[in-house]
């Protein structure tokens, strides 16, 4: 059900889709442009831990659950793991930029790939 509705809205109009392994269900997808955005574990427990006001153990506990999440259902689903990076055509670190740019370094990348497809 989730494959048919990625792949309805993706042929039928522009769109962003965040997760679900996208990636994958739209591989023959001629415009698909597969983006990861990933941070530093440093940068992704201090967020956590300021968002969300927990302490680093209970920061270090969410990432390690988060990521051996998303690893069990990209493997379910795709036979494939997450983080392999061959996946993607392009990988952003988020550590290193604000929303803003991260949003502008992505559009002017997607431009210019649509550009040569």
């Amino acid at each position: 059900m989730v494959n048919q509705i990625i792949r309805e809205i993706a042929f039928e109009e522009s769109c962003v889709i965040v997760g679900r392994c996208a990636d994958f269900i739209l591989k023959d997808h001629p415009l698909c442009f597969r983006i990861f955005i990933y941070a530093s574990y440093d940068s992704r427990k201090k967020q956590i831990m300021q968002r969300l006001n927990v302490n680093t153990s209970d920061a270090e506990k969410m990432i390690s659950e988060i990521d051996h999440e998303r690893e069990n259902y990209c493997r379910y689903y795709t036979g494939k793991h997450w983080r392999e990076m061959n996946r993607y055509d392009l990988a952003v670190n988020s550590s290193l930029f604000d929303y803003q740019s991260i949003a502008q370094i992505i559009a002017e990348a997607a431009e210019k790939y649509i550009s040569i497809r």
